[in-house]
């Protein structure tokens, strides 16, 4: 019995941190190539100030760009590596076919996120105030990789067009 309950406890918690996060599935390509595409994830960070793509994607999409050195700053400390500095790369939104240029990308290895946040129908649906966006997310993309951070310098694609809060303690999307 109490296995079950801390199992419980643990989907409870994750439908929270799930509902925080924004993801976003997109279609990525370079402007002057968009029948090479890939479909990804984005994860929308308003606390990042530059946007990012992985590797992968640049490889997929065989795009490149000018090498750059970048320091990087979070709370564990301060880093400088190579990157990439990509331009000319669009996004168009799997929800509603609206299509945004993205800013100059920088290149990583991977982007730093937990999988398991990434909104699924079954997290929206134990949440009455969520149940309706169950229905606009693909479970056919579950497999895609995060391949881009998009940051405040693509403010039109974090930007927040509706809030559905629920009550003080739960998720919100």
């Amino acid at each position: 019995m109490e296995q079950l309950q801390v199992e419980e406890e643990k989907s409870i918690l994750e439908a929270k941190s799930a509902a925080l996060l924004k993801f976003e599935e997109v279609k990525v390509f370079h402007r002057h190539r968009p029948e090479r595409a890939l479909i990804t994830y984005a994860l929308l960070d308003a606390q990042s100030d530059a946007s990012f793509m992985t590797d992968s994607v640049c490889k997929t999409l065989q795009v490149s760009g000018s090498e750059v050195e970048l320091e990087l700053s979070t709370m564990a400390g301060t880093t400088s590596f190579s990157s990439q500095l990509v331009k000319d790369l669009r996004i168009e939104s799997l929800a509603d076919g609206s299509v945004t240029d993205l800013p100059d990308m920088y290149t990583r290895a991977h982007i730093p996120a937990d999988r398991s946040l990434i909104p699924q129908p079954k997290t929206c649906e134990k949440w009455p105030h969520l149940r309706q966006l169950a229905d606009n997310i693909h479970d056919e993309f579950a497999d895609a990789e995060i391949g881009l951070l998009l940051g405040i310098n693509c403010a039109r694609a974090i930007k927040p067009r509706e809030i559905i809060p629920g009550d003080n303690d739960d998720p919100w999307a």
